[in-house]
């Protein structure tokens, strides 16, 4: 059976982390025909799609990510064993998240970067949870709070509250929270219209009807089209807010009973995760005074 090159595999990672192949390569020092190369060499070996374009990204499709899974590890079982502990000291750190939140954390991280020049810290942007260790050092997930073989520190909780897009109020009378009745409610199977609106004094129950969404990012997206209304999270939407690709509807929100956590594999952790967590934490913290009564 043919084996890949070391090569081929670092191109293939650093495309599924970056999403770019422009970017791989220069992460790499390969021209972006070298790595579109190595990406198709691969695709016929595995006889699948690994990567499909969605504007300016190249995003993993579902096979994409379940190779990228097995080829982190097995890069991360090289290193291991071929690290001394010098090395492993100076080795990037990388975290894994969600799409829905990289819009928010991105921008910050020149500030981490400035305050911790020691630490290569490096994003993992997977719509799912993926497995910690080889690979992946720590995860920000979204969730209640439990994941097996995992240690998890709660960053902060979530508000829901709804949203859309400028156009969207403008064409809309929406004076009170029961004006949304007469409305397109986009949906998230983890977001509850019912329960906010019986937050807000409205006797409806869950709408049946309106675009479903699963990923919140896709789901925000949405909302900025005009598509309709939106419950959204508030760690998720502030840059949308601020940019005014979103506007907040009245100032009724509800406790979501998901929370983010900081998450790293049962037992692991070393002076840069406590690190990363420190200033995550304080920079949750901050986003979190945004949304506090008053405010």
């Amino acid at each position: 059976m043919h084996i890949p090159s070391l090569q081929t595999l670092r191109a293939f990672d650093a495309a599924g982390r970056l999403q770019s192949y422009s970017r791989a390569g220069e992460e790499l020092g390969l021209t972006h025909g070298a790595v579109s190369r190595r990406i198709r060499d691969l695709e016929a070996l595995t006889g699948t799609t690994l990567f499909e374009r969605r504007g300016n990204q190249m995003v993993p499709t579902a096979d994409g990510n379940r190779l990228l899974g097995q080829v982190r590890n097995a890069l991360g079982l090289l290193e291991s064993i071929f690290a001394d502990s010098k090395d492993r000291d100076s080795r990037p750190v990388t975290i894994s998240i969600f799409p829905a939140l990289s819009r928010w954390l991105v921008p910050r991280l020149g500030a981490f970067r400035a305050i911790h020049a020691e630490i290569d810290l490096r994003l993992d942007l997977s719509p799912r949870p993926v497995e910690l260790g080889k690979g992946v050092d720590a995860a920000i997930r979204y969730g209640l709070g439990s994941w097996p073989s995992t240690d998890a520190r709660l960053l902060a909780g979530e508000l829901l509250f709804p949203v859309c897009a400028p156009d969207y109020l403008a064409a809309h009378s929406l004076l009170q929270p029961k004006d949304l009745l007469g409305c397109t409610l986009l949906r998230h199977p983890w977001h509850s219209w019912a329960a906010w609106f019986e937050a807000a004094g409205v006797s409806a129950g869950e709408p049946r009807s309106g675009p479903e969404y699963s990923d919140s990012s896709l789901l925000m997206d949405a909302a900025a089209a005009g598509e309709g209304v939106a419950l959204a999270r508030a760690m998720g939407v502030v840059d949308r807010l601020e940019a005014g690709d979103l506007v907040r509807l009245f100032d009724i929100a509800i406790a979501d009973e998901r929370s983010h956590y900081f998450v790293t594999p049962q037992g692991a952790r070393d002076k840069r995760l406590d690190e990363i967590e420190g200033w995550l934490l304080g920079e949750f913290r901050k986003a979190e005074a945004m949304f506090e009564p008053g405010k």
